[in-house]
């Protein structure tokens, strides 16, 4: 018997170890001068669900750093995920900016002009709120990180590692000679600062392979292609900072140097592709607890759910269907607010680009029927269960479909938007008076507009998101 518990513990005590079961393999900051090799990184970044992207700081280079700075946001803005940090970084560079990447559009949505942050508030914000081991990604030069260290030494202590891509002869490189200076000052710290040495001048993407990514329909695809089209210069057609991610993804491309790695000579753009395709066409797959793979056979659900699945999941993603289905099954019923509070616990958790578990709630769904059971799907989709102590259910203010959200010291507020809700009360008050709450068809009735809400409301349509709520 004292053997068994023995292995017992050892047992409890490796898993434990190994990692927390929703945890990222790697908590990312991104400094990025926004060329268009780091919009293809950035996109790559923002999908990939074994990588947090916590904040991204943009500095001079390809593009002028306020350019770049609204370059990125308005990335994010069309990603939903506009509550990633970003900082900028004015230091002066020893290159001038292309014209072509400064003209060329991230996107097509114009954005108001957004006020710039300090790059030192955000990686102070980080450092202060986070206690995670941070991947530092450096997709220019390296300023930023030397002029932070500068004031901060002790966030060299928080570094798991800093990639940098560079050519193979070092003082050929772009990000080389952007702040040389900076690259000096580094290499006598204590900062584990691996380069990620090629030659960029093989490694140009094929415009056969780019057509092949048409099947493959999700916005991060969409945009990485982008960069790679309707480009009249070579530059835009050449594989180079993406690099920093397909090394996280497939480490077996390179080998290991002195210096950190370098792209193996048998490595073909070929090689890469095939790596940025595969990784492309499976992040929509969910990481479950106890499913290898979240069941979407029809011939597993009700025959008024059946129908409708694969367009839902067509339009809104796995992720969203897995989390409304196990709601449901968790509330006992198909509730209304039950699946608004699960989209909008996944609409908070991409604006911030945050994981389960990550974030802390505080609802003011209060605590009695019907806009409470908002709080059944906020737990599912988020992680913030009772049980973690990271929901506060408000017991003494007025129920309202509201909750703050709050991340790496951020506090926003999401409500659902006044038209749902007065359509929703009008329409189950109807359904009240004429029926009464304790009749089968009321309940059956409550279900079709819970259904409706289900299939038919977007999240990102759904919620007013106001980050100056106090």
């Amino acid at each position: 018997m004292k053997s068994f518990f023995i292995s017992l513990f050892c047992f409890i005590l490796f898993s434990t170890a190994q990692s927390h079961p929703w945890k990222p393999n790697y908590f990312v900051v991104v400094d990025t001068d926004a060329g268009l090799d780091d919009m293809r990184a950035l996109t790559l970044l923002l999908s990939m669900p074994e990588v947090r992207v916590m904040a991204i700081t943009v500095s001079n280079g390809a593009n002028s750093a306020e350019v770049g700075y609204q370059k990125v946001k308005s990335l994010l803005q069309e990603l939903n995920k506009q509550g990633i940090l970003v900082g900028i970084n004015k230091l002066p560079v020893n290159e001038k900016p292309f014209k072509k990447a400064m003209d060329f559009h991230w996107t097509d949505s114009l954005y108001p002009h957004l006020d710039e942050v300090p790059f030192t508030n955000v990686l102070e914000r980080i450092q202060k709120y986070s206690s995670e081991k941070i991947t530092f990604i450096n997709l220019a030069g390296l300023s930023t990180l030397d002029s932070y260290l500068g004031e901060h030494p002790e966030f060299a202590i928080r570094l798991k590692q800093v990639i940098w891509t560079t050519d193979i002869r070092l003082e050929d490189s772009w990000n080389y000679s952007l702040s040389p200076e900076a690259y000096q000052r580094l290499i006598v710290k204590t900062v584990p600062l691996k380069l990620i040495a090629i030659d960029n001048e093989k490694l140009i993407y094929e415009t056969s392979w780019l057509t092949g990514l048409d099947t493959i329909l999700d916005s991060y695809s969409l945009f990485f292609k982008r960069s790679l089209i309707n480009q009249d210069f070579h530059y835009a057609m050449k594989c180079y900072d993406e690099l920093a991610l397909v090394l996280l993804m497939d480490t077996s491309l390179f080998q290991t140097t002195s210096k950190g790695y370098l792209l193996k000579k048998s490595t073909s753009i070929e090689h890469i592709e095939s790596q940025i395709s595969n990784f492309l066409a499976t992040i929509k797959n969910n990481k479950n607890q106890v499913f290898i793979k979240f069941p979407v056979d029809t011939a597993n659900y009700i025959s008024d759910i059946a129908p409708l699945m694969n367009n839902t999941i067509q339009k809104y993603g796995n992720e969203e269907w897995s989390i409304c289905v196990l709601t449901n099954e968790l509330h006992r019923h198909v509730g209304i607010y039950a699946i608004i509070g699960a989209k909008m616990g996944i609409r908070a958790r991409e604006y911030f680009g945050a994981g389960v578990d990550e974030m802390k709630l505080i609802s003011y769904a209060g605590n009695f029927p019907p806009i409470s059971c908002m709080n059944d799907g906020l737990q599912v989709s988020t992680g913030a269960t009772v049980g973690h102590g990271l929901l506060t259910v408000l017991p003494d203010v007025e129920a309202q479909p509201k909750v703050i959200f709050e991340y790496l010291g951020q506090q926003i507020e999401f409500s659902l938007k006044e038209e749902y809700r007065k359509k929703l009360e009008k329409e189950v008050k109807q359904l009240e008076i004429i029926y009464g709450i304790n009749s089968n068809i009321y309940w059956d009735l409550v279900r079709q507009i819970a259904l409706n809400c289900w299939f038919n409301w977007d999240r990102n349509e759904l919620f007013e998101i106001n980050p100056d709520y106090s």
